[in-house]
């Protein structure tokens, strides 16, 4: 397990919402202070400020792609591309990308319940895809 999903780990449910938990632990190593990661997150969480829109795993994996990928020359597309394969792998695993249907709130379009996992979990999935698209910790 990295540092940054035993951190985000330990942030989710305690003291943050799934973005927060996530944006949070990896802050710190693209220099950016947890707390500053925390706050400007706040809002994504239950799918953007209760909303029940995007889950707030995939919003903080965005922020996280965003702050290793997004100086980079074409880091807008890099981002862009393994935010979406995240979100193509997430809702094939559970069925949606949004925090109201995977809470059960809202039906899925298909009318049919999914079988909900919970949100501690996503956020457990959603470091272990950052970890395997990251560079890592000593090359930045």
């Amino acid at each position: 397990m990295s540092p940054e999903k035993k951190i985000a780990l330990e942030l989710h449910p305690a003291k943050a919402n799934c973005s927060q938990a996530i944006a949070a632990a990896y802050a710190p190593r693209f220099g950016i202070p947890s707390d500053t990661a925390s706050r400007m997150t706040m809002g994504l969480g239950r799918g953007v400020s209760g909303l029940n829109e995007i889950c707030g795993t995939i919003a903080g994996v965005s922020v996280v792609l965003g702050m290793a990928f997004g100086n980079e020359p074409g880091g807008q597309k890099r981002v862009f591309a393994l935010t979406r394969e995240f979100a193509e792998q997430f809702a094939s695993a559970n069925g949606s990308i949004i925090c109201g249907q995977l809470l059960g709130l809202v039906p899925p379009p298909s009318g049919k319940p999914l079988t909900k996992r919970s949100c501690h979990d996503l956020v457990a999935d959603a470091c272990d895809f950052l970890d395997s698209v990251l560079p890592s910790p000593s090359s930045h």
